[in-house]
């Protein structure tokens, strides 16, 4: 393989990784993006998180660590050693 080949190779995957690892972000913050709409136009629903006791926490709890879950996931199956 001629070094121009890998060079090539190279670029296309770390362009195509960026891809994933922006899709990573992007996937991350939707929840947070949601939260931050729904919250002014509806606070009564929203507020039962926070009213309902510890049911209420475990769910945002969950909520957090399965969005923080899913980020690693997605930026481990994009880490390539070439």
């Amino acid at each position: 393989m001629r070094i121009e080949e890998r060079v090539y190779l190279q670029n296309e995957i770390r362009t195509l990784t960026a891809a994933y690892c922006l899709s990573a972000q992007i996937l991350a913050a939707l929840p947070l993006a949601l939260w931050l709409i729904l919250f002014p136009l509806n606070r009564r629903y929203m507020m039962r998180f926070f009213t309902s006791g510890v049911a209420g926490y475990a769910l945002l709890g969950l909520m957090l660590m399965l969005v923080l879950l899913s980020f690693l996931v997605i930026r481990r199956m994009t880490r390539l050693s070439v």
